[in-house]
């Protein structure tokens, strides 16, 4: 039932008020709520229109009594604008796959739920400059950080030609034979689930050259499956340093823009780096490390 007018088309001087309209009177005003502090209750449902909303001030709250729901559908947003505590309370279902997003730089914390300290969620959590502080995130799937890439140094396994590159007392690799393109093997310790988009390799060229080396160093990024044996080139990038000043200090060179999303469960991924050879060859340069950047906008914990 409405609150409607008792005559819509207005009072006049000295008219009557009939006992009828006295009693829809009477009526509206049962049906409006009590704004004092005595409170009231509602027993229908209100709809609240575009751009209308409802403000709390300071210290006003709203209280979820055991058994009530609230319903986001399709295209509603939840916005947590301050560091908000889910203290005992739980999200039981998130239909038509709707995010979790939480505004830029703020955390949400997310403590005991029935004393098991367990989210489970098992669609898409969506973190971007944020942070979550969860005891223990339970997982059906991934967690999603979109437009978030890392940059590791190589913590892989390596392998060389021993007749190409010795480890020297610095731990670093030094290229003293150039008359061979023997390689050295890195293994990109990218996680499962990752897009590795870019790998770099961090070279100087020894000292007394000439002229900039007929055969420059030059990187192969790979993938190897363990079912079949078998390699596939990535990509492959050779040394981009234009005079001798600039090949004999410290710099690098490499691969970007690769789209390769990383799936280790049979698969492991190499670079695979030559030296300097043939003309203006020049022993005793130094492979100083490899780098990588992967966005692990589909990482999978489980992996």
């Amino acid at each position: 039932m409405t609150i409607s007018r008792v005559k819509p088309s207005g009072w006049s001087l000295n008219e009557t008020l009939s006992s009828a309209q006295a009693t829809q009177l009477d009526q509206n005003i049962v049906k409006a709520l009590d704004k004092t502090v005595a409170g009231d209750t509602l027993a229908g449902t209100i709809t609240v229109s575009a751009a209308a909303g409802f403000t709390f001030q300071s210290t006003g709250f709203i209280t979820l009594q055991s058994g009530s729901i609230t319903t986001y559908q399709a295209g509603a947003v939840l916005t947590l604008a301050n560091t908000q505590q889910f203290n005992t309370g739980y999200i039981a279902q998130w239909n038509d796959n709707l995010p979790i997003k939480i505004a830029n730089g703020k955390t949400v914390t997310v403590q005991a739920l029935s004393g098991s300290a367990t989210w489970a969620y098992a669609n898409t959590i969506t973190v971007s400059a944020n942070s979550i502080a969860v005891n223990v995130l339970t997982v059906s799937g991934i967690i999603s950080v979109p437009s978030a890439s890392i940059q590791r140094e190589s913590r892989g396994g390596v392998g060389m030609n021993h007749n190409t590159w010795i480890i020297d007392s610095n731990g670093l690799y030094n290229n003293y034979d150039t008359t061979s393109a023997g390689k050295m093997i890195v293994e990109l310790d990218v996680p499962h689930g990752a897009t590795l988009t870019d790998v770099t390799v961090f070279y100087r060229g020894a000292s007394g050259h000439g002229a900039l080396p007929a055969t420059k160093p030059a990187m192969t990024v790979y993938s190897h499956n363990l079912n079949t044996d078998t390699q596939t080139t990535i990509g492959t990038a050779t040394d981009t340093a234009a005079s001798v000043p600039a090949y004999e200090v410290a710099h690098s060179f490499g691969l970007s823009g690769l789209s390769t999303v990383i799936a280790r469960t049979v698969t492991r991924y190499f670079v695979a780096i030559s030296g300097e050879t043939s003309t203006n060859a020049v022993a005793g340069a130094k492979m100083l490390g490899v780098t990588w950047t992967a966005n692990p906008a589909s990482v999978d914990p489980g992996g």
